[in-house]
């Protein structure tokens, strides 16, 4: 027993009161009734309403040498390299390579 209000202590302390209450709600309407439980579901409430961070378009550098532009070319390009002279008419018309 101690070691459940514990876990239910430090849900509170690292995910507040109000998210762990809310996780309680879901563990009683999901059936669990563990603290591991508890503590799992307000960390995946918590983690879902994070904001997702921003995939920054440059690197952070200062050095204009790495920022550089790679170019992008079409998968069938790769297949014609890749594939053997009977398999590339295939990979162009579509069919399934086995």
């Amino acid at each position: 027993m101690k070691e459940q209000l514990g876990l239910v202590v430090s849900a509170c302390a690292a995910y507040g009161r109000e998210r762990v209450v809310a996780a309680m709600k879901y563990c009683r309407e999901m059936g669990l009734y563990s603290a591991v439980d508890l503590k799992d579901a307000a960390g995946a409430m918590a983690e879902s309403e994070a904001p997702a961070l921003p995939i920054p378009l440059r690197l952070p550098v200062e050095d204009e040498r790495y920022h550089i532009r790679v170019q992008k070319r079409a998968l069938s390009a790769y297949a014609e390299v890749a594939c053997a002279d009977s398999l590339r008419e295939n990979v162009r018309e579509g069919a399934v390579v086995q």
